[in-house]
């Protein structure tokens, strides 16, 4: 017989003991791997308490939110002022996807997650966030002409909705070695996804203020007219960055990477031409709109 050393560390993330039985699996290239024991084991219950006594909607919202992501099952507030803010405190709970109200008193509301995050499909997760996104460029394009805004908000929404959720199988992920098996997402993959969700999320704020910004301001044919190539270009170099990333294309990453360059100085010669606050605003959003795109480059590439 021989004796093998295991990392401690990896022993107790997988919650083994002395006589444990782990498996051994070659990979076919001189090499083994070994998997902790097979394990039956019912989904644990995490319950969590939310004083909402005194605080505002906006801090609730981040207590509930960060109790979803932690992958808390049932979540229970508590609130003496519940009558006046009931509507509010239960539209934050309908954002977070699986969660749903099962009870509500006096002065208390229980929600349940019903979400088997197991199950998710990862790649499922980035195609749907990228088709609303492709959507709310279109949009922020046509806002130029007529109000879209509203239309831009509800998308901005289900961006984060879907950027909470990835979140969630993130964490699961790397605080459970069987959150990554079962969905063949290695650590490594799992922080490309977080920075690829923090972008998306960044892109959809943008189109959102650009849209609501050029909704509420009075520009002349020749800075519409302009506005909408910088922006058309824009929305050209995501489509173009999102085949990129969807076929792992370093090299036309790299292309797109390198166009930035050219859109930061078409923004700031929108707002030099004739510079007010309001046009210095949407020059900032165009640049920051072109480097979140870029930075999805940067992911492909393999830099971050």
């Amino acid at each position: 017989s021989h004796v093998v050393s295991l990392p401690n560390d990896w022993i107790k993330r997988n919650n083994l003991s002395k006589g444990d039985i782990v498996y051994f699996e070659e990979n076919g290239d001189s090499e083994i791997t070994i998997y902790p024991k097979e394990k039956i084991k019912k989904r644990e219950v995490k319950q969590i308490n939310i004083d909402a006594n005194n605080k505002s909607i906006e801090r609730i919202r981040r207590e509930i939110s960060t109790a979803y992501i932690n992958n808390f099952n049932v979540i229970t507030i508590f609130d003496n002022s519940l009558e006046s803010r009931s509507t509010e405190i239960r539209e934050l709970i309908h954002g977070l996807v699986a969660l749903e109200i099962m009870g509500q008193t006096k002065n208390t509301i229980i929600a349940r997650d019903f979400l088997n995050i197991k199950k998710i499909s990862v790649k499922n997760l980035v195609r749907r966030t990228d088709i609303i996104l492709r959507n709310m460029m279109l949009d922020t394009v046509l806002c130029l002409k007529e109000d879209h805004s509203q239309s831009v908000m509800e998308r901005d929404y289900d961006v984060n909705r879907l950027f909470l959720l990835t979140n969630r199988v993130i964490r699961g992920v790397l605080h459970d070695p069987e959150f990554s098996k079962s969905l063949n997402l290695s650590y490594e993959q799992a922080i490309s996804l977080h920075w690829l969700f923090i972008k998306f999320e960044s892109i959809g704020d943008e189109c959102k203020r650009i849209c609501r910004t050029v909704t509420n301001i009075k520009l002349t044919k020749k800075e519409k007219d302009e506005l909408t190539s910088i922006l058309k270009d824009i929305e050209k170099h995501y489509l173009d960055m999102m085949s990129a990333y969807h076929n792992n294309d370093e090299e036309q990453a790299h292309t797109i990477m390198y166009l930035k360059k050219g859109i930061i100085a078409r923004a700031e010669r929108f707002f030099s031409e004739n510079p007010t606050v309001v046009k210095g605003i949407l020059a900032e959003k165009l640049k920051g709109l072109e480097s979140y795109i870029k930075n999805i480059g940067r992911i492909v590439v393999k830099k971050y």
